[in-house]
């Protein structure tokens, strides 16, 4: 096999099951996966800062290994320090280490600007304490938050959330809120893959996944354009 690019990736999670099996079950023959594991085991803020930090020196492993693209994990570490903060940072590292840099929080902002995402509701694997913080992120992006629903789950769970989870929430937030145009699955460590195709076809919505979006960040910013069926329109038509 021909290496056809290296993606660095920090997955910030209390275990990383889900994200590699899923990673390679979309990318093409070529596209491999380095990734360091940085636990997370609260939201307080100091963790979140705490992590954020410490993934300048896993960026560094990533470049003397060869990496073509280095993406930070963990939305909420991400913006921590806040988005403009965030932006300086990873251009920073870049900088720094002579590799292209990105973050979760960036990929899932791309993403729906990507698929023309406006008024966009969002699902993910904690509790309705989180809300507040998705909507925070979308009115950053200049898009309407349209409600949540969450699986009310705690990081050691995530990873066995009953797949049938991501679909329910959906549509149950969907038939809620009819004038949401896309939905958001936050957290790329739960299990809502299966459900992209499925919602998309059932209510006509774009549907943008954590995980989803972090692969086609990673393709498309190492100048990989394959057009990918099976994951949603973002892989396939952008």
């Amino acid at each position: 096999m021909t290496p056809r690019a290296r993606i660095g990736y920090t997955s910030v999670a209390y275990v990383t099951e889900i994200f590699p099996k899923v990673f390679y079950d979309i990318v093409p023959d070529g596209v491999l996966l380095q990734f360091l594991t940085q636990q997370v085991t609260s939201h307080e803020k100091r963790n979140m800062e705490r992590i954020h930090d410490e993934a300048k020196a896993a960026a560094k492993s990533f470049a003397r290994a060869g990496a073509d693209l280095v993406i930070l994990g963990g939305v909420p570490t991400n913006l921590s320090r806040g988005r403009g903060a965030l932006n300086h940072v990873l251009q920073g590292i870049a900088d720094e280490i002579g590799v292209p840099v990105s973050s979760s929080a960036t990929a899932q902002s791309n993403a729906l600007a990507a698929v023309g995402a406006r008024k966009v509701g969002v699902v993910h694997p904690s509790n309705p304490r989180r809300d507040s913080a998705h909507d925070d992120q979308l009115r950053d992006d200049g898009l309407e938050p349209m409600g949540n629903r969450s699986a009310g789950a705690i990081f050691e769970d995530y990873n066995r959330i009953p797949e049938s989870a991501a679909y329910d929430l959906g549509r149950e937030l969907v038939e809620e809120s009819p004038d949401i145009d896309t939905l958001l699955y936050a957290c790329p460590h739960w299990a809502v893959t299966n459900s992209i195709e499925p919602l998309e076809r059932d209510f006509g919505v774009s549907v943008v996944t954590s995980l989803q979006a972090i692969t086609w960040e990673g393709l498309r910013k190492c100048g990989i354009d394959d057009r990918i069926d099976g994951y949603g329109k973002l892989l396939r038509e952008h």
